[in-house]
């Protein structure tokens, strides 16, 4: 990779379409980095491919919160619980996060190819917010197709990352 180019990340909730994405938009050959993370230029810009596996997160356990909490329906304990409870990264995708957050840092912009429903754009919402990269984040939305075409179209006209 270039490192005097510009470098874009897209984060996708699931591998296959991160792969459809770096066919259409690949202008070399396509690197897997690893199961989920692929990378290749387009246009004269490095581009990684961020695949999720689904929502990546969970959210807090009330133990997490306060060691008196046993469940989420204690009122003798009354906190305010929109402030403390996050999402955090579940166990088994930890290592995934990290290693995309690596990615997102080093982005100049971050696109979320997540799903248009209402769970894809919390995924996108969530791993923006925790990999600190809302400022530099759009959205793409893939909503006709996962053609070339469409593909192309889709990240000529990104969106701000917004709740939906």
């Amino acid at each position: 990779m270039n490192p005097n180019k510009i470098t874009i990340a897209i984060v996708t909730e699931k591998p296959e379409v991160g792969r459809i994405i770096a066919q259409s938009i690949s202008h070399s050959p396509v690197i897997k980095l690893d199961q989920n993370i692929l990378q290749t230029t387009s246009k004269g810009a490095n581009v990684y491919i961020c695949s999720l596996e689904g929502n990546p997160f969970r959210l807090t356990e009330p133990q997490e919160i306060d060691s008196r909490l046993n469940s989420w329906s204690q009122p003798e304990y009354c906190i305010d619980l929109p402030l403390l409870i996050k999402s955090v990264p579940a166990n088994g995708s930890k290592q995934l996060i990290a290693r995309i957050k690596k990615h997102l840092a080093q982005a100049d912009i971050v696109y979320f190819a997540t799903d248009s429903d209402t769970e894809g754009c919390a995924i996108a919402h969530e791993v923006a917010g925790y990999c600190n990269v809302n400022h530099k984040s759009k959205r793409i939305l893939l909503v006709e197709s996962l053609d070339k075409k469409d593909v192309l179209t889709a990240l000529k006209q990104p969106q701000d990352l917004q709740l939906t």
